[in-house]
């Protein structure tokens, strides 16, 4: 179970950076 919650926090993370990519680069 440790490394699956593990694999989804990453998924998260990706996730989050690309939407903060996405703003950024519509900010550009």
């Amino acid at each position: 179970m440790g490394k699956f919650s593990e694999i989804i926090t990453l998924c998260e993370r990706a996730t989050m950076l690309d939407q903060s990519d996405e703003k950024m680069h519509a900010n550009l």
